[in-house]
């Protein structure tokens, strides 16, 4: 698991299931990740106890929860992964609405920045964004994104 003061980076455990039923089903975000179809509960569930591997799968979500009270307000990937290179994407989504814009999202990033290079030993990561959410572009240019 992965701390700072006010949040824990964790991995996908079975009590997930719901939490990512509901966002992964969401429609209005689905643009965020090239979704086309709705996950069934059951797929969720079987990747909820399946081993994660981001070398064999190439990919990793991570649940963000407040450290406080241990409450998901969110999530953060990454993706893409080639060893070889170095390199992997990235994306952030808090999905509780109460929770945004209090500084967790670049608080999630700052940790995987961390672990990506101290622990996968990245070299880059990247990120793609729709030209219209200024939001997710400022957040990323403040944490030095290009």
């Amino acid at each position: 698991m992965l701390n700072s003061e006010r949040l824990n980076i964790r991995a996908v455990e079975p009590n997930d299931v719901e939490f990512l039923f509901r966002e992964e089903n969401n429609a209005d975000v689905w643009y965020l990740s090239n979704t086309l179809i709705p996950f069934s509960k059951n797929t969720l569930k079987e990747y909820a106890v399946s081993v994660h591997d981001i070398q064999a799968q190439k990919q990793f979500r991570f649940i963000i929860e407040l450290k406080y009270n241990n409450h998901v307000i969110g999530m953060i990937d990454l993706f893409d992964y080639d060893g070889i290179n170095a390199r992997a994407g990235i994306g952030v989504l808090i999905t509780d609405l109460n929770e945004r814009n209090k500084g967790f999202a670049s608080e999630a990033i700052s940790l995987i920045i961390e672990y990506s290079k101290n622990v996968l030993f990245l070299k880059q990561l990247h990120c793609s964004i729709h030209a219209s959410n200024v939001k997710s572009i400022k957040l990323f240019e403040k944490l030095k994104f290009s």
